[in-house]
């Protein structure tokens, strides 16, 4: 009887990893982002769908909202919004909004918004990975997310900024 423990346990390994289709590897933080969190690790930045989550790159500021179009959620659409320059307001100016959609292949896949192209892997069909910039740029993430891209308010108590250096040992 004893002996089929550890077969068990290696389907379940095997189940897993066919399932989860052998993806990037995920952070290790211990917890997922919730509708009301943003988590962030070295690596990675956890978003949950459905909300906006505000990115900080020099001096503007882009609001990225996802939805899965999979059950798996290796499809997503996403709207994206971008301040003025110096400003934290959104206007709905042309080129100032926009949507498109992503694909996970081999890994990852990349959702575009002007003048940053951010790389993305699934978590589930209600959350997923933003990878930190590898070309070194300086990007923040805001660790509360937001229904409406109206509310967003980067001043607001109710979180904090989050950048990869607080992560680095």
């Amino acid at each position: 009887m004893t002996s089929r423990i550890p077969l068990a346990a290696f389907g379940v390994a095997i189940a897993t990893a066919v399932l989860t289709g052998c993806r990037a590897e995920i952070p290790d933080t211990g917890a997922l982002p919730t509708e009301e969190q943003v988590i962030a690790d070295v690596r990675a930045i956890g978003v949950p769908y459905g909300r906006y989550v505000l990115f900080g790159d020099d001096d503007r500021l882009v609001a990225l909202k996802i939805a899965s179009r999979s059950a798996l959620g290796d499809r997503i659409h996403y709207w994206w919004a971008v301040s003025e320059p110096g400003s934290s307001t959104f206007s709905r100016a042309e080129g100032a909004r926009g949507e498109g959609d992503a694909l996970e292949d081999q890994f990852t896949g990349v959702i575009t918004v002007p003048q940053l192209n951010l790389e993305w892997s699934r978590g589930s069909a209600t959350l997923g990975w933003v990878y930190w910039p590898k070309d070194g740029r300086d990007l923040r993430v805001y660790s509360r997310p937001w229904r409406n891209v109206e509310d967003i308010d980067p001043r607001s108590r109710e979180g904090t900024w989050l950048t990869r250096e607080q992560f680095r040992r």
